[in-house]
């Protein structure tokens, strides 16, 4: 250290400063050295111009705390050189994204709000349950707050969980269009309707959810963000297990009814039935009693239904809605409201309404 003279305490008190950021300076990308020499002249420029000849431990005290934060200090390393086709924004296509990502399912689960409209074609109810709906509600929610940031906008979520999210979300979508696989072919030459469109947005969202993933974890990576997203197959599963858990209970109920039956056992019967008044699916149960197969398992409906129609159901020997009085000690009845069997006269004036804006939101 020259031009000027250092008195001991001075050194040891700045050779004790630097040692306790020097790992911060080379893991920011900085030569510990050359910033050492830098800081020295510094100190040494300051105290010339002040007139100061020996700097003490006091000078250089005081010369650390005007410089402010350390970490200020280190020079950055440069950036990773981009990779070609790395994140570039014309293939984000935006609008896309924000009409299969957002817009296309809060129309639909919006519509299956008002009126249910599947949930009167005879097949199933896609939202039979307050969990299904609160899901389905968080999809386009999570889905708009990953294009926010996606955009540059403000991250209201953490990144780590915004990039969790939409893997999860993959998996629901994935699970809505194995529930409308069987008419989606029949629905895609009608696109432009609106019964037709609604069965077509679990496909919609699945493309967009894949591709804000996708493009969300590029443009993480691309600022510096060492942050990687769920993987595809695990988030899948853990999106669907919800939805299938609840098919599963509602399977293992009916069977259980049906093997109760079958056997014609009084002892195992009164077993069974004790069995499911106490983890049993009553909706799934009753809606067999009203319409003839569980309405309210949505995927679970097909697997019932592809074993046939039920011998017990047909033959009129062991009607289910014995087995429901049995359980319940209540007649099976037809429920009104959204999460029941009634028809919704709402849905003439929102389905009239869908036709008018439709046009218009697939033009945003």
């Amino acid at each position: 250290m020259s031009g000027t003279h250092w008195l001991p305490e001075a050194v040891k008190a700045f050779d004790a400063w630097f040692e306790r950021v020097r790992e911060d300076m080379a893991a920011g990308g900085a030569d510990p050295e050359e910033v050492r020499a830098d800081l020295v002249n510094h100190i040494e420029t300051e105290c010339v111009a002040a007139g100061v000849t020996v700097v003490s431990a006091e000078e250089v005290a005081a010369m650390l705390a005007k410089m402010g934060d350390p970490e200020t200090m280190i020079v950055p390393s440069a950036p990773p050189p981009r990779k070609p086709g790395y994140f570039e924004p014309k293939k984000l296509h935006p609008r896309l994204l924000w009409f299969f990502g957002v817009i296309w399912p809060a129309v639909a689960i919006l519509a299956e709000v008002v009126d249910g409209p599947y949930k009167h074609l005879g097949w199933a109810m896609p939202i039979p349950t307050p969990m299904h709906l609160a899901i389905l509600l968080a999809a386009p929610l999570l889905n708009l707050l990953a294009m926010v940031r996606l955009r540059g906008g403000r991250a209201l979520l953490p990144e780590r969980v915004l990039l969790v999210v939409p893997t999860l979300l993959v998996g629901v979508a994935a699970y809505y269009s194995l529930v409308f696989a069987v008419i989606t072919p029949f629905a895609l030459p009608f696109f432009w309707a609106v019964l037709p469109m609604l069965p077509l947005a679990p496909l919609g969202a699945l493309y967009a959810t894949l591709r804000i993933r996708y493009f969300l974890w590029r443009r993480l990576e691309e600022e510096g963000r060492s942050v990687r997203p769920l993987n595809l197959a695990l988030g899948i599963f853990l999106g669907m297990a919800p939805f299938l858990l609840y098919d599963a209970w509602g399977l293992a109920t009916i069977a259980a009814v049906d093997k109760i039956y079958a056997h014609r056992a009084p002892e195992s019967a009164k077993e069974a039935f004790t069995s499911i008044r106490h983890w049993g699916n009553m909706p799934a149960l009753r809606s067999i009693c009203t319409k003839g197969q569980p309405h309210t398992l949505p995927l679970g409906v097909w697997v019932w239904r592809s074993r046939g129609r039920d011998r017990y159901v047909e033959s009129g020997a062991i009607p289910y809605h014995q087995a429901y009085y049995r359980i319940t000690g209540e007649t099976a009845r037809r429920e009104e409201g959204f999460f029941g069997e009634g028809v919704n006269i709402r849905g003439v004036i929102w389905l009239a309404a869908i036709d008018i804006v439709g046009p218009i939101s697939r033009n945003l």
